[in-house]
């Protein structure tokens, strides 16, 4: 489970890095962008691990230690770091190293709180070895997610290569602050994952629908609130980011229509892959 992101993750941060100058010309005509690429490539594996950890610590349940270390720990490690950098002289390639170095820091406290779970030191040899099972579940979930962010990050380099790198950095400002709708959606599917896979396990199917229902209803309510603040002052919600922000606004609130949509369906691909159907979830990543 470790072994194999991590091999491929070093591969494609080590590419990454090498064709960092051709990537940053090519597709933005920025060459400022190449020390930038090169410090995030640098991270990609790193990333990784904390995903596989992040995913061992869901599996025991322990959603709260979780949270902790990174979301509050990597958040407040950030601030702390862009803040003193500031005083320096904040540019983008400084917020990177800051942002770098708090994932560093939280892929250090995720092993130790999985070593305190389940030992990492303990012998691999005595593992049961399900591959085909394994890839047969996993690897539609792996399709589905690249596909779902390639999409996410094919939409920002289309806007850098057809328009500006002004353009690029309305779109990901309003995306941005669109993604606060998405976080809650997002934390929701994680936290009830294990939920669904126990219920479905067991064949409780009445109880898993008054469950699926329940958790549409608390993500549409908390999404609601964050669609009609963004309808009604998607203007000066730009506005805090700069005035040449503001044109954004109609960008933001087409993301926001899409993201309300997207909270009305609640936890469907929650349900589709705790019920085995993962390749169903590949596929409508392929039709978004």
């Amino acid at each position: 489970g470790l072994s194999i992101p991590l091999i491929i993750a070093v591969i494609i941060g080590m590419a990454l890095v090498v064709f960092a100058d051709s990537i940053a010309w090519t597709f933005f005509e920025e060459p400022g962008l190449a020390p930038i690429l090169i410090v995030r490539s640098s991270f990609i594996p790193i990333n990784i691990f904390i995903a596989v950890l992040t995913s061992v610590m869901e599996g025991f349940k322990e959603f709260k230690k979780n949270a902790l270390a990174q979301f509050f720990l990597q958040s407040l490690t950030k601030l702390v770091l862009t803040v003193a950098l500031a005083f320096t002289g904040l540019t983008a390639l400084k917020a990177m190293v800051a942002h770098s170095i708090s994932v560093l820091v939280v892929a250090l406290v995720l092993i130790y709180l999985v070593h305190q779970l389940f030992p990492l030191t303990k012998s691999c040899n005595v593992a049961r070895r399900n591959y085909r099972e394994m890839f047969r579940f996993s690897l539609p979930i792996y399709g589905s997610n690249l596909i779902g962010l390639l999409g996410s990050q094919l939409q920002t380099i289309l806007v850098g290569m057809l328009g500006s790198i002004t353009g690029v950095g309305i779109f990901v400002v309003a995306a941005r602050v669109n993604i606060m709708g998405e976080v809650v959606h997002q934390g929701i599917n994680t936290t009830t994952m294990p939920f669904v896979s126990e219920l479905y396990d067991r064949g409780d199917k009445q109880q898993l629908g008054h469950f699926y229902q329940l958790i549409t209803k608390w993500i549409l309510a908390f999404n609601l609130p964050n669609f009609l603040i963004i309808l009604l002052f998607s203007k000066p919600v730009l506005s805090i980011f700069g005035e040449e922000f503001i044109a954004g606004s109609a960008v933001l609130i087409i993301l926001a229509c899409s993201r309300l949509v997207d909270a009305a369906t609640g936890i469907n691909s929650v349900m589709i892959s705790m019920s085995g159907n993962t390749w169903l979830n590949t596929v409508n990543s392929l039709i978004i």
